[in-house]
């Protein structure tokens, strides 16, 4: 048989009469209920602070701005090589093709992609460099600072590409502005596609190495086995699909490696680690 604690039975009379003397504490204090108007009028002036919700063309039209906007503050730390050598590239490329006279398609052909290869190397300097967390504390987004290189990147590269368009269009009679268009930016975003999905997979550096060489020496055949008439004669449809399907790959990579850029910097740096 159990008997009981009378220690319990204490505690329990204390604990009774605390709640009571609070009870009795707290009955001294009345709060008076807030009038429904007031609570109207503070609403109502707390709404303006409240965001308003955006359509989706406006998010999207703002998100760009932002990326643009980050894309010009981050140019100038661009390295000053990467400048100059697509600069002295297309100089020379127009100083040959004036000079020469001869095989302006397959110069053009040959340099339009080079711009945004090279930019590979500024693309994933952070990655390449182990420099990914220090850009992450930044103030910017990670995905923020890519896109906005990808854009100096690409715009570079079609400047260049247009500058040379032009001068060749009003230097040498008888070529095409939109053919010579056609031209260049064929190979620009197709390369550009196929380069930016590569670098993701290897070191910069060895993928703009890898693509230059291998681009040159496609080039190089190509004009050997009497291909580049071939091309030049190829339907305006055909270059704006391949241009177009381009474009879309290169989109799609771009938004691919924003959401898996730090995993593939961490695999990398599994990698570097482990050799």
């Amino acid at each position: 048989m159990k008997t009981k604690n009378p220690g319990s039975n204490h505690k329990k009379i204390i604990i009774d009469t605390e709640m009571t003397r609070l009870e009795t504490l707290l009955n001294r204090y009345n709060i008076s209920a807030v009038p429904h108007q007031q609570i109207e009028r503070t609403v109502e002036s707390l709404r303006q602070y409240v965001p308003k919700k955006q359509s989706l063309w406006n998010r999207q039209a703002e998100r760009l701005a932002d990326v643009l906007s980050t894309a010009r503050q981050d140019a100038p730390f661009f390295s000053w090589g990467y400048w100059l050598a697509g600069i002295v590239l297309f100089s020379v490329g127009y100083w040959i093709i004036t000079a020469a006279d001869s095989h302006v398609y397959a110069i053009m052909l040959l340099i339009a992609p080079i711009p945004f290869i090279l930019g590979l190397l500024e693309l994933f300097k952070g990655r390449d460099t182990g420099m990914t967390e220090m850009e992450m504390s930044c103030k910017l987004s990670l995905r923020e600072v890519i896109l906005a290189r990808v854009v100096v990147i690409g715009a570079y590269g079609v400047l260049l590409n247009t500058l040379l368009s032009v001068f060749i269009y009003y230097s040498q009679p008888g070529a095409y502005l939109w053919q010579l268009t056609l031209i260049w930016l064929t190979p620009f975003t197709f390369i550009s596609a196929i380069a930016l999905y590569i670098a993701q997979k290897v070191k910069s550096g060895y993928a703009v190495a890898f693509f230059l060489v291998t681009w040159t020496a496609a080039i190089i055949l190509v004009q050997m086995a009497g291909f580049m008439v071939f091309l030049q004669t190829v339907n305006t449809w055909a270059h704006l699909l391949i241009t177009f399907f381009s474009v879309i790959v290169l989109i799609y990579e771009t938004c691919k490696m924003t959401d898996k850029y730090l995993l593939t910097t961490e695999r990398w740096s599994h990698c570097e680690s482990g050799s």
